[in-house]
């Protein structure tokens, strides 16, 4: 098992799933990556937070091929009493995914600098999502890849049940952010230079309507589950104009606070 935050509150926990080296083999897969993470349901007959969260990574596919690839999966859990179907997703494997990228995964010790770009887009993404559940010195919830070996490591975010975009009941905010709920929008960004940040935001603005499509096609949800979502992504669009004064903003109170 994993996930040491769900197992404490959720009744059942996240998996991971081994495959056989042979097995993978002779299938035609690469016997190197035969360890996937299973993102379950919390509550038994309660699909809706796991399905938003799978949502979150199809959203950010849109927006970069520097992100985790998710398949979804109706599972059978049987046990000798009970039988639970529900949906849960496959999250592709680490180095799977560095090597998709040409790259190699490097640990946050090693980090002096970051790709100035990606950090632009990931700061921004876990804002539109409305996300704090991550931190890039202790590389919570995010992966590092180095590329280039000329060039900075690219974070790579996953785990995304704490942003207000899934809005899962027990989720809550860090305690050092200024947010009460996790509804709350918080840009977390550090340093004070915000050169490139216009360039990022025209691209979640050319993307809007791919992003609404996502979440409009995604029928596995309710219409009105999907409405939420919009409503949601409505009030960070709405916001757009103010998020480079946000940045020198955020920025300074990081800075103050030693974060």
């Amino acid at each position: 098992m994993r996930g040491k935050t769900r197992r404490e509150i959720c009744a059942f926990p996240p998996l991971k799933i081994k495959f056989d080296e042979k097995t993978l083999q002779a299938k035609g897969f690469n016997p190197a990556y035969e360890n996937l993470k299973l993102v379950t349901h919390c509550v038994a007959g309660n699909d809706e937070l796991v399905l938003r969260e799978y949502l979150i990574y199809l959203i950010l596919n849109q927006l970069t091929n520097k992100s985790f690839r998710v398949q979804l999966a109706k599972v059978t859990y049987r046990s000798i009493n009970s039988k639970i179907e529900a949906y849960a997703f496959v999250i592709e494997n680490n180095d799977e995914m560095a090597h998709r990228l040409d790259g190699e995964i490097v640990e946050a010790e090693q980090l002096k600098a970051i790709d100035a770009a990606q950090y632009r887009l990931l700061t921004v993404f876990q804002y539109m999502i409305g996300n704090t559940d991550w931190n890039l010195d202790k590389s919570h919830n995010i992966k590092l890849i180095s590329i280039n070996k000329n060039s900075s490591p690219t974070p790579v975010p996953y785990d995304f049940d704490h942003a207000g975009l899934v809005n899962a009941p027990y989720a809550k905010p860090h305690p050092m952010m200024p947010v009460k709920n996790v509804r709350e929008r918080y840009l977390q960004w550090r340093g004070t230079n915000t050169e490139g940040l216009e360039e990022t935001l025209q691209l979640f603005k050319e993307r809007k309507e791919i992003l609404y499509q996502e979440v409009i096609d995604f029928e596995l949800l309710s219409k009105a589950s999907r409405q939420n979502i919009l409503q949601y992504l409505d009030s960070f669009y709405n916001s757009l104009p103010q998020i480079p004064k946000l940045a020198v903003k955020t920025s300074k109170e990081n800075i103050i606070a030693g974060v």
